[in-house]
């Protein structure tokens, strides 16, 4: 299969070469695909999955790096061509033999392009910029990405020691399902954002690509161009969700950016970008997390007497009591990092609050209240306890702890005149950063982490419960809301009191509640799960 992305134009040419580049120098270092050591494909076997040329050591550090900060304009731009976002190439583009990608004249295979786009461990993704949205990340960048990986995921060969590396490193993501098996919940989600122009082809664009099990149930897909729209989301969600990956399809919906037609624990994925309303970054992506358990325990069962209502299996948690005021600014520079991880020790902890407070603690888990604060803005997880991993862990704590000491130690804020205030607003962020940069100087790599990590988090907010827990949670939540683990969910969640069904419960979101994140509760000798009604 050939296709035509576009004309080579000069900016075409530039990223392309430094795509080559990036890939070719970087490869050896293995591909990342999680955080942590234990998600790190082998440059070998990642070379081979792709079909690509492996560089020996002398030709990786022959290439000339990527580096500059005009890349990200750049591929912003080529990974933006309408081909990429196109619904109806995904399922010829993933089932086709052999697919070699046109640019102008360049004829590249598939692999190669997708080469460039990809993570290596210790290497700075030379694409990225704060500036992107979460809708960039949710439409944009994940397009290629998602269609490459469903075709590895066809091709992989089982019988082989790379297939089998990608595989063992597969069963640890959030999915956590054999390379071989092309899920339904998965491609409803990844491909909803791609353009089509019938909506309800989001739904029938991506059948030919998946392996249900039960054939039975999979006739019930069928497409259907007759009955109302509403009954096909139904059809396919309530199919979905009654899958091992039901409880990772479940975080997808919410109340932020619900059709009005549809109950809370459905996002209507027929509608343009409609993902763009739930958060992307950590700690959805992060795939050590299991606040509800194993993924397989995932049980759903449907009212018979009403449409719009579920049950689940929960446990309550507490009550949120609090939210932070404060958000993530931008742009989120150094100067930003230090003043929002103020704001969370301030606002979890109080202003008058030391971080040489040691005798303040977390109450489930006996930490100083100051590092339960960063670990929940550093996503916390059983990774950062594994070797290596907890060293680099316990680097990016130090440093945080002591930033905002650095950053602020200073009286930064001159008394002004109004005229004056914009120019010493920039001033001001300019001397806090060039505080930070001098103070950190031995550890700039550590600071540069830290700051990579807390950006994947910034379209939370935070919040406190009764009990004193520390919360990220969609920022759609808020005081009075309730906080659960769902049995097979990796994420708890924030639900809400229905105000038209007593005793039952609209779905808010999935976020992260320092503590219980790896199943803890379940082990307390007063767990038990109760039925939770969902509408």
């Amino acid at each position: 299969v050939l296709y035509d992305i576009g004309e080579e134009t000069e900016n075409f040419t530039l990223i392309l070469d430094a795509m080559e580049r990036y890939w070719k120098r970087n490869i050896c270092r293995g591909l990342m695909l999680g955080q942590g050591t234990y998600l790190v494909l082998s440059g070998e076997s990642a070379a081979k999955l792709l079909g690509i040329p492996y560089p020996t050591d002398e030709e990786a550090d022959a290439i000339e790096d990527v580096e500059g900060s005009e890349w990200p304009a750049r591929y912003l731009e080529f990974i933006s061509a309408p081909w990429f976002h196109r619904l109806w190439v995904v399922q010829e583009f993933v089932l086709g033999r052999d697919v070699i990608m046109i640019v102008g004249r360049r004829h590249i295979p598939w692999g190669q392009l997708w080469a460039g786009t990809l993570w290596y461990k210790g290497v700075k993704w030379p694409w990225d910029q704060a500036e992107y949205t979460n809708e960039d990340i949710v439409g944009t960048f994940t397009s290629y990405n998602s269609m490459c990986f469903v075709r590895l995921s066809r091709l992989i060969d089982l019988n082989t020691l790379h297939g089998r590396e990608l595989n063992g490193i597969a069963k640890l993501l959030p999915d956590g399902t054999d390379m071989n098996q092309v899920k339904l919940p998965w491609n409803m989600v990844v491909f909803s954002s791609h353009d089509c122009s019938v909506p309800r082809d989001r739904y029938f664009g991506i059948l030919g690509m998946i392996d249900e099990d039960d054939k039975e149930k999979a006739l019930s897909l069928r497409p259907d161009y007759t009955c109302p729209m509403r009954d096909i989301t139904m059809r396919f969600w309530k199919y979905a969700l009654q899958t091992d990956s039901g409880g990772d399809l479940l975080l997808c919906a919410g109340l932020p950016g619900r059709a009005e037609e549809y109950p809370s624990w459905i996002r209507d994925l027929s509608a343009p970008k409609s993902m763009k309303h739930v958060w992307h970054g950590r700690p959805t992506s992060t795939a050590w997390h299991a606040a509800g358990g194993l993924a397989n325990t995932w049980s759903i069962r449907f009212s018979k007497d009403d449409s719009d209502q579920c049950f689940v299996q929960g446990h309550h948690i507490d009550d949120i009591t609090d939210k932070s005021p404060e958000g993530a600014t931008d742009p989120f520079n150094y100067a930003a990092l230090a003043l929002w991880i103020q704001e969370a020790f301030d606002f979890f902890t109080g202003p008058e609050s030391s971080v040489d407070d040691l005798d303040t603690l977390y109450p489930l888990t006996s930490d100083p209240v100051h590092e339960a604060v960063l670990k929940v803005m550093l996503d916390y997880n059983k990774q950062d306890t594994m070797s290596p991993d907890d060293e680099e862990f316990k680097a990016l704590l130090r440093v945080g702890m002591s930033l905002p000491c650095v950053a602020f130690s200073e009286d930064d804020e001159p008394k002004t005149t109004s005229e004056e205030a914009a120019e010493t607003e920039v001033s001001v962020v300019e001397s806090i950063q060039r505080r930070i940069i001098s103070g950190f100087q031995d550890e700039i790599s550590t600071l540069q982490g830290l700051l990579f990590r807390i950006h994947k988090v910034r379209g939370l907010g935070f919040y406190k419960t009764k009990k004193g827990l520390f919360a990220l949670l969609p920022k759609f939540a808020r005081p009075g809301d309730s906080i659960w683990i769902i049995r097979g969910c990796y994420l708890p969640v924030a639900l809400r009191p229905s105000i038209s069904h007593v005793n039952s419960y609209e779905l808010v979101g999935g976020g992260y509640v320092y503590g219980i994140m790896n199943g803890e509760m379940l082990n307390r000798p007063d767990f038990e799960w109760q039925e939770v009604s969902l509408r």
